[in-house]
């Protein structure tokens, strides 16, 4: 994920549209859905952003995409909506520093 810039979930809206940015928070909602030609993709709220898992980036981190899970989100900022959104281009989960 280094081409990414990371950001806070609340300050991706402080971003530009298009630009590559990578979130860390948790999973509080996700709603499956179905394109037309009936492939599965998501829509997951972390820490109060909304993020779009296409159905290509859906297939691949598919189980990643929990309520509760820690993870960290790597995708495009979309601002066409009065809502800031992030679309997901990779998943991974997050790791935190055992002390």
């Amino acid at each position: 994920m280094s081409t990414f810039t990371p950001a806070s979930p609340a300050a991706v809206g402080d971003r530009l549209d298009g630009e590559l940015v990578a979130v860390e928070g948790v999973v509080a909602a996700v709603t499956p859905r179905i394109t037309a030609q009936q492939n599965p993709w998501a829509s997951a709220v972390i820490d109060g952003l909304e993020c779009l898992v296409y159905p290509a980036t859906y297939r691949e981190f598919a189980p990643l995409v929990v309520v509760g899970a820690e993870l960290t989100v790597a995708g495009r900022v979309d601002l066409r909506e009065p809502q800031p959104r992030l679309v997901a281009m990779e998943i991974t989960a997050s790791v935190k520093a055992v002390s």
